[in-house]
């Protein structure tokens, strides 16, 4: 219930974090959401090694199309190559302090990519301790 309750924290400040950097770097925050649900991926990885669970038809088919729609959405980005990337994206703050757009883009993907592994770490955790989990 502990390690639940702490990934739980730490997905929230994960998130967070990524989405004010993305939010500073101009990024569309929806990529910052949508980075969660390579979680799926993740799990199937980890339930296979540790708990030597197979990967079916569906899933694969299900993880093909969720993948389909990552790249279509990523196709809807705005792009940054044509901006001025010294000029904040927000007048009511002053990012003149901190990391450029650019860099702040960076850490935003950089951030995000921890939050699907913490949701994953939580399946992990809920399958090891729930006393009648049904294995398909």
């Amino acid at each position: 219930m502990v390690a639940n309750a702490a990934l739980n924290a730490s997905y929230t400040c994960i998130m967070t974090y990524a989405w004010t950097y993305a939010k500073r770097g101009g990024l569309n925050q929806g990529i910052i959401s949508t980075m969660l649900s390579f979680a799926s991926m993740i799990n199937i990885g980890l339930f296979y090694c540790l708990f030597k669970e197979k990967v079916t038809v569906v899933q694969v088919i299900g993880i093909v199309i969720m993948i389909g729609c990552i790249v279509c959405l990523s196709f809807e980005t705005k792009k940054i190559g044509d901006e001025d990337l010294s000029e904040p994206i927000d007048e009511e703050h002053d990012y003149s302090v901190g990391p450029s757009k650019v860099m702040s883009c960076v850490y935003a993907l950089i951030i995000a990519s921890f939050a699907p592994w913490s949701m994953s770490i939580k399946q992990v955790f809920v399958r090891w301790y729930m006393k009648d989990y049904p294995p398909l």
